[in-house]
């Protein structure tokens, strides 16, 4: 019962993020992206706060630093505000379940269109 809460630092390899640790607190994740850029192993880096709700089964990520050491910027930033942890990712859209009259009207026009090519068929 409650939320689980994790941090997953991440970094770009090869155009795809990369999961390199899953820590318990933030400062060991920003730690471990900022050790990343300063080596400049990987082009950006980036810390995710994900929170799994047990009740609900659901998880909902936050983006917590996000820094590229190749942005020309300058050096990669070490800390960001609170207000970055809100910075929701953009969920997947789901397809509305069709209901059962939705179900009815397509299966009603594609009787119709069936009948519609065997009258065609029949009268030539």
């Amino acid at each position: 019962m409650g939320k689980d809460i994790t941090f997953e630092a991440q970094v770009r390899d090869d155009g795809e993020w990369r999961t390199v640790g899953v820590f318990a607190d933030r400062e060991t994740a920003l730690s471990e992206v900022e050790r990343a850029l300063e080596a400049r192993r990987t082009p950006a880096a980036r810390v995710l706060q994900v929170i799994f709700d047990t009740d609900r089964n659901e998880c909902t990520e936050y983006t917590v630093f996000r820094s590229s050491a190749d942005d020309g910027l300058g050096p990669p930033k070490r800390r960001v505000n609170n207000t970055d942890i809100f910075k929701r990712h953009r969920q997947r859209p789901t397809a509305p379940a069709a209901s059962g009259r939705s179900r009815l009207a397509i299966a009603a026009v594609a009787l119709l269109c069936l009948a519609g090519l065997a009258a065609t068929l029949l009268l030539r």
